[in-house]
């Protein structure tokens, strides 16, 4: 179903679900977040442009699709932990941590970590690698014992 407009609700359904606050949308779309703001709330004297309701159905359905691709691709691993990364990208963390979710829904071993280019690169350069999906899990997986360490609080006495 299809629809000659959209609501200010949609626009920030569609908005949440990419991942996006009003600013980070506004600047793809070419306006301040108090312009995304306004439309969402309808305080605007004007609805949702279509180009900005384009552009946000669009991400939206990239989302989704990358989502379930990655879904069906992390599906079948089974040595070892998934490991997924967070970036500077809310976009690409909005996938990540959709993939995060399902994969554990369906008890699978899968792990998040913050991902840093630079270092990245200096592991790569240090541990004389290529840069290869291989070579990503590898530094993920190390990651993973870097990050996930226990809170003072859970540290016994």
């Amino acid at each position: 179903m299809t629809h000659d407009y959209m609501t200010g609700a949609e626009l920030q359904a569609l908005r949440e679900a990419c991942g996006l606050d009003r600013d980070q949308l506004g600047e793809r779309c070419g306006v301040q977040g108090r312009s995304i703001k306004y439309w969402e709330t309808g305080n605007s004297n004007h609805g949702v442009p279509a180009d900005v309701a384009a552009l946000v159905l669009e991400i939206a359905n990239k989302v989704d699709a990358d989502s379930q691709d990655k879904i069906k691709r992390l599906s079948c691993v089974s040595d070892g932990p998934v490991v997924l990364f967070r970036t500077a990208d809310p976009v690409k963390n909005e996938v990540a941590s959709r993939v995060y979710l399902e994969l554990r829904r369906r008890g699978q071993d899968v792990r998040m970590v913050a991902f840093s280019y630079p270092t990245y690169r200096a592991w790569l350069d240090s541990t004389k690698q290529q840069d290869t999906p291989a070579a990503k899990h590898a530094w993920g997986v190390l990651l993973v014992k870097e990050q996930a360490k226990p809170h003072r609080a859970d540290q016994p006495a």
